[in-house]
């Protein structure tokens, strides 16, 4: 790790936050109400619930090792060929996550917007851009970031507010009317994307600032319930202006865009919310990237962090190719399959990190 390369502990809350929302405020809240229905909004807190514990075990190992990633402390606590069957799986959910990102920005550009360019020019462009931020390091990404999260904001609550004259509070009720078992639908629906991700950042809090370690957890709860609030505002604006249709809005935010109308003069403004998906998906996959750069990079035990850049956006984008190009078979894998692919690969090494180094200390403490 460059000793210049270091961030403070608010700016590593501002990267959890924007990672967390990303393109998911968009693109969750309309296939989570399909499942929950009216209990969407009680899926994603339950949810982040969960959430809260994987952050719990994420800190924890950070207070641990402080200035160790995760593959350098799995290296530390578990040996070496141990680390390579946790990390492997690990690294092919921050691939999934890069590359999920992106493909399913295009899909949207090619569906709502631009609808005769080819995926592979969207991801050609996206590509070479997160390249050059990697390139920039996490540094230059915290000051970006933080300015795009600022706009990305603002189009995206300007939207919801325009649109306050469309809601229909009546259109929440019933509560629940086939039972809790919806819920639970949604909740598994959430479980990989987003807060399965939040693994990720025990490859990144190594990089605040030793003399901000203390305030830290505080913020990164906040911002994780901040992201949570974000998407269940956004998940409730949906239901109140769509009503029973709510579940069939893939873009609710684009959809709700669209049918702002201010006397003749506020109209047609979706194109705030193309921004603000671009902006998102642009700021998470890079963040993706950078985990599985940041991730090879410790495990193959490269002298130079950049030298895998170019190399993985180049096979990212060749990927994006073959790609899934159905919006419709894109939802069903990223609320069926990659739950229980994050799961596997992220949670569990985790968690089996977590168990591992609880042990070695209460050893160490009884030897002691």
């Amino acid at each position: 790790m460059r000793e210049q390369e270091t961030v403070s502990s608010g700016q590593m809350a501002v990267l959890f936050y924007v990672f967390m929302i990303g393109s998911s405020v968009i693109a969750l809240p309309g296939p989570v109400i399909g499942f929950a229905k009216n209990g969407a909004w009680l899926s994603l807190i339950l949810t982040a619930g969960f959430g809260t514990v994987l952050l719990y075990c994420t800190l924890y190992l950070y207070n641990k090792h402080p200035d160790l990633t995760f593959v350098e402390y799995s290296q530390k606590t578990v040996g070496t060929w141990v680390t390579a069957i946790l990390v492997v799986p690990f690294l092919t959910v921050a691939t999934e996550s890069s590359m999920g990102i992106i493909q399913h920005m295009g899909i949207f550009l090619k569906t709502s917007m631009m609808r005769e360019t080819p995926l592979y020019v969207f991801h050609a462009f996206i590509y070479i851009t997160i390249a050059m931020t990697l390139r920039a390091g996490i540094e230059v990404m915290a000051r970006l970031f933080f300015l795009l999260t600022v706009f990305m904001v603002l189009f995206i609550l300007t939207v919801l507010l325009l649109a306050t004259p469309e809601y229909h509070p009546a259109y929440m009720l019933p509560f629940l009317p086939q039972g809790f078992k919806p819920v639970l639908h949604g909740v598994y629906a959430t479980v990989g994307f987003p807060y399965a991700e939040l693994i990720f950042f025990t490859m990144l809090l190594p990089f605040v600032r030793q003399a901000e370690i203390g305030n830290l957890p505080k913020k990164m709860y906040v911002a994780l319930w901040a992201s949570t609030m974000s998407m269940v505002f956004v998940t409730v604006s949906t239901i109140m202006t769509f009503g029973p249709i709510a579940g069939e809005r893939k873009y609710s935010v684009f959809e709700i865009a669209r049918i702002i109308e201010v006397q003749e003069i506020i109209q047609r403004i979706e194109s705030l919310i193309g921004i603000s998906l671009i902006l998102g998906s642009y700021m998470k996959a890079t963040l993706s990237m950078y985990v599985l750069n940041i991730g090879l990079s410790r495990l193959l035990r490269l002298s130079d962090d950049r030298l895998l850049i170019f190399p993985l956006a180049l096979i990212h984008m060749l990927a994006s190719i073959i790609s899934v190009e159905s919006d419709n078979k894109w939802v069903e894998i990223v609320h069926s399959v990659v739950p229980l692919w994050f799961f596997v690969g992220a949670v569990i090494p985790l968690l089996i990190l977590t168990a591992v180094t609880v042990v070695k200390t209460s050893r160490r403490r009884n030897n002691s």
